[in-house]
């Protein structure tokens, strides 16, 4: 239906949208949709009807309409993506190793939903904060969700949440760090220097800078530390030697994680 609404209409449904079930002043609202200037009586009225026009029929949706208050409420079958994302902070006070299984399920429908920034093209004050908000849940869901897979040794899973950071985030610096674990885990030690260069470059071009001193320590680590671990899993082991030889590289690597990622997780507490 975003596509339908154009100008102060779509304004005043993003707004509405961020305190549905809330019944709002008339006054508080043009102030917020109009931030360059209250409209006349007829204007809101005519963005008031485009946007009821625009909701008919859509069960689940309703517009409440007092003399000085709008109300807008979102109910089943209609879903609020943004409230589902935003259940998302309670969860996030638990340490990755705590998380229970309705916490878990929890942050993996947040990050489902991401669709991309909220009111994409609106500059408002108010859909500013409410993208950051967002965007940050999404980005916080995603780091419990791979510092919990990794835990379990599910480190593809764990890859993946890491790389949709980056993706979002790319001077994630933190982050940037345990996907150059992770890579190595999974076997592609050659694609983490391959992306720990790529880094590089985005720094230098981007900021005029390069990594810090720990992260290239850790880089330096993997590039030349681990000289003989192998570049990818056997897919079809010739024996069960190889097996346990790559599980004991595998374990080797973890201690190694461990041990240094202890060092630089001070650093990285924001992430």
């Amino acid at each position: 239906m975003d596509h339908r609404l154009k100008g102060p209409a779509r304004r005043l449904f993003f707004y509405l949208l961020t305190r549905s079930g809330t019944r709002i002043r008339r006054e508080i609202i043009a102030e917020a949709v109009w931030p360059d200037g209250a409209p006349s009586r007829s204007a809101f009225n005519t963005t008031l009807w485009r946007l009821k026009k625009c909701l008919t029929g859509l069960p689940g949706i309703t517009m409440e309409c007092g003399n000085d208050t709008l109300m807008l409420d979102v109910a089943a079958p209609a879903r609020l993506d943004i409230r589902k994302v935003l259940d998302a902070q309670a969860a996030l006070s638990s340490a990755p190793e705590d998380l229970t299984l309705t916490e878990l399920e929890t942050l993996r429908a947040a990050v489902e939903l991401w669709r991309g920034d909220f009111a994409d093209g609106l500059s408002s004050n108010w859909a500013l904060v409410m993208r950051e908000r967002l965007l940050n849940t999404y980005i916080q869901a995603l780091i419990a969700l791979m510092r919990h897979a990794g835990r379990e040794r599910r480190f593809e899973e764990a890859l993946e949440c890491g790389q949709r950071v980056l993706a979002v985030d790319p001077f994630r610096e933190g982050i940037h760090c345990e996907v150059m674990w992770l890579l190595v885990l999974t076997g592609r030690r050659a694609t983490a220097i391959t992306r720990h260069k790529e880094f590089c470059t985005l720094l230098q071009r981007e900021l005029g800078i390069g990594p810090m001193s720990e992260t290239a320590a850790l880089f330096d680590y993997i590039r030349t530390g681990l000289e003989r671990c192998p570049d990818a899993p056997p897919q079809a082991p010739s024996s069960e030697l190889t097996a346990r030889r790559y599980e004991g590289y595998l374990q080797t690597v973890e201690r190694s994680r461990a041990s240094i990622y202890a060092a630089l997780q001070t650093m990285y507490t924001g992430d």
